[in-house]
């Protein structure tokens, strides 16, 4: 009971800080113009081409619903709710968990703000590849890892099957910490219509939350509810239009919470936890990035497009859905994927 109460005061307080910083960022950005500097805003493909089908869908969206420019990176419009509210948590709690999270969000928030600013053109350099960029925030993750393993179980359950239950890592911990971060830090290219992401990850931290009731878990459950806290912040003030773009910083900071939390959920050996959650909850995280991965084989090997445009969700868009429409079927999906992992959680 006592969580539970805690994690209500963390949500509600996260949500006023978040509704009064975050429209003060939002005007300092669009001050100092934080906008994309390059003379062609165009996005190109994989292959260095013209995203042809993409930038008609963008430029119909700019002359019909947006009438001014979309900053990018808006995770720093929250940033400083995360890390305000984070570390008033991790010190009135005395958690090293939180501590430890909140500086992995930072570290991380980094590496990715220096890939948007050079996709900007703040910073004249040559564009990270993906490759690199993965690289880099691969090593910040490997960072959480090694010091979320000296203060959390060393034991993980993968699948709740007896011989994936309660697996010893020793000094792999770290490492699959890391795998486990770049394995949805992928899923980054959903940020892509307008309140998508956000709609999807408000539901995966609801869903956290209640997993995190059910296994006791203190350092799991406040930190689902300063994740939803951020989001429902993030919508008040960003719903379409949008008047922000998440890029980098923004999809970063939420993946790393996505990850620390359902690895949270997994170590230790509970009988109701496990690495699986993760996966049922973020079916459509990973349905994202498969269809990233499938369009560019099936180009190689046919020459032809599998999707109108990948990800899938620009599919949609492509072939007439409305993004609002594709936010609602994606929201809907995500709610039942994590109805599915709380049914088999309880039975």
């Amino acid at each position: 009971m006592e969580g539970i109460i805690m994690a209500v005061w963390t949500f509600w307080v996260t949500l006023l800080v978040g509704v009064l910083v975050t429209p003060y960022m939002l005007r300092y950005l669009q001050k100092v113009r934080l906008y994309n500097r390059y003379q062609e805003d165009r996005k190109k493909t994989i292959y260095g081409t013209e995203a042809v089908e993409f930038n008609k869908i963008r430029e119909q969206e700019e002359k019909t619903v947006k009438q001014s420019p979309v900053v990018r990176s808006g995770g720093l419009l929250f940033l400083p709710t995360v890390v305000i509210v984070g570390l008033s948590l991790a010190h009135y709690l005395t958690s090293p968990v939180i501590l430890i999270t909140i500086l992995g969000i930072a570290l991380v928030s980094l590496v990715a703000l220096y890939d948007d600013f050079i996709d900007m053109g703040i910073i004249r350099r040559r564009r990270v590849t993906i490759a690199k960029r993965l690289l880099l925030l691969g090593v910040a993750a490997l960072v959480v890892g090694v010091a979320l393993c000296t203060v959390v179980p060393n034991s993980i359950t993968f699948l709740p099957f007896w011989i994936f239950a309660q697996v010893q890592l020793g000094i792999l911990f770290p490492v699959l910490f890391a795998g486990w971060f770049l394995f949805w830090q992928l899923s980054s290219v959903i940020d892509g219509i307008d309140g998508l992401s956000g709609s999807v990850f408000l539901v995966l931290f609801i869903g956290t939350a209640f997993v995190s009731v059910m296994q006791q878990q203190m350092d799991a459950l406040v930190l689902s509810a300063l994740a939803v806290g951020v989001v429902v912040s993030w919508l008040f003030v960003n719903h379409a239009p949008a008047r922000a773009y998440l890029t980098e910083v923004g999809m970063t900071i939420f993946i790393m919470l996505f990850s620390v939390i359902t690895f949270l959920l997994g170590v230790g050996g509970s009988p109701k936890g496990g690495l699986w959650i993760g996966v049922v909850f973020g079916f459509i995280l990973i349905v994202t990035w498969v269809s990233n991965i499938l369009q560019l084989l099936y180009r190689r090997q046919t020459g032809r497009r599998l999707f109108r445009i990948a990800p899938i969700h620009h599919h949609f868009e492509a072939i007439g859905v409305p993004g609002p429409a594709v936010v609602s079927w994606y929201m809907l999906v995500t709610m039942l994927c994590v109805a599915i992992g709380l049914s088999l959680l309880v039975v």
